[in-house]
């Protein structure tokens, strides 16, 4: 674990999805401040955790018509938040608890019209686990998904500073 910068580490997952946009059109929003703090974590599994949420928004949305959102801010108890929602196929409420289930999957079925293995949102939950967070997933059949991942406020830090030792400084936000 180390600190890095939050807004970075989600750029690069957005990067990675627009490059989806040639074969999947969706429109891609997205919104994160200028300000937002730096993380103490594992940059990599955060990356993955945003790609994961970006990866099943654009997987169960429709081409053309569809929104996939990214947004990342400082919650107001100072936890830093990733927020993907979408307007696709939602998701039947009494399969949401087992979401997170390694292999489980909602059309388990052969005739399922999407791809996957049904172990996303179970790496999603072990990668925020690592970090503390906090999962939450709401959803709506036939209006769309929001998932919220919070990472605490005791993760946060300012950016990595050199001190008068030459030695790199963090400072927490609590």
């Amino acid at each position: 674990e180390e600190p890095f910068d939050f807004a970075d580490a989600l750029g690069a997952s957005v990067r990675i999805a627009q490059g989806w946009q040639q074969k999947q059109p969706r429109r891609l929003s997205v919104e994160m401040p200028e300000d937002l703090p730096w993380l103490v974590g594992d940059q990599r599994l955060v990356r993955q955790v945003a790609l994961n949420l970006l990866s099943n928004s654009y997987k169960f949305t429709e081409d053309d018509t569809g929104t996939v959102s990214l947004r990342g801010f400082t919650r107001d108890d100072g936890a830093l938040v990733i927020e993907v929602s979408d307007n696709g196929i939602g998701i039947p409420e009494e399969a949401i608890p087992r979401l997170t289930e390694a292999f489980y999957q909602v059309d388990g079925t052969l005739a399922r019209n999407h791809d996957g293995t049904g172990l996303g949102l179970s790496l999603v939950k072990t990668f925020v686990d690592a970090h503390d967070g906090e999962l939450e997933i709401s959803s709506v059949v036939g209006t769309g998904t929001k998932i919220q991942v919070a990472i605490p406020k005791t993760r946060v830090c300012a950016p990595a500073e050199i001190d008068s030792t030459g030695h790199e400084a963090v400072v927490f936000a609590s």
